[in-house]
């Protein structure tokens, strides 16, 4: 047997086997005979309505979905997928996602012992911003190459730590916190 304390009372012998309010009430149409239309009514509307099995018209037919459709991979990739933007990825993202950006990222959050310098949060998601903006610093950018040798990009001392929130902020208030 459990053990019971003060945040788990013993239950009454009333309350013990009980599934709900309900429990152990007769319910108010026991004992009532259905009509034949009652039955009826319950009867059609538990039949099936579509055909199953090999009675389906598709039955044995192959899906309209993987192998079998005749447009299987097509229109996913490259031109044919609406989403195409002519194979170029846009250089911001690229650079953002390059390994010297994300080591200067590290090392922003490092020099402020992963503090954001807003708030004072310690820890958490905090995320590294560029004094001079990134937008001004990558206008004149034309390659990855040409961002990789762009020392003002990387320079520690343009970066800052800000928690998710106040940077949010920041970018709503247009630079300024």
């Amino acid at each position: 047997m459990p053990i019971r304390g003060k945040h788990y009372p013993k239950m009454s012998e009333s309350q013990s086997g009980k599934k709900n309010h309900r429990f152990g009430k007769t319910p108010w149409n026991k004992g009532i005979p259905r009509t034949e239309e009652e039955k009826k009514n319950i009867s059609a509307g538990t039949t099936l309505k579509t055909p199953r099995g090999k009675d389906h018209p598709l039955y044995g037919k192959p899906g309209p979905c993987g192998i079998d459709n005749p447009n299987y991979g097509k229109g996913l990739f490259g031109k044919d997928n609406p989403n195409y933007r002519g194979g170029i990825n846009p250089l911001h993202d690229s650079i953002r996602k390059c390994a010297k950006y994300l080591e200067w990222s590290q090392w922003i959050k490092e020099w402020d012992n992963y503090t954001c310098q807003h708030c004072g949060k310690y820890g958490g998601d905090l995320e590294s911003h560029h004094i001079i903006p990134f937008s001004k610093l990558v206008e004149n950018i034309t390659s990855l190459e040409e961002a990789d040798m762009n020392n003002e990009l990387y320079d520690i001392s343009n970066g800052i730590t800000y928690c998710k929130e106040c940077h949010k902020l920041l970018n709503y208030k247009g630079g300024s916190l």
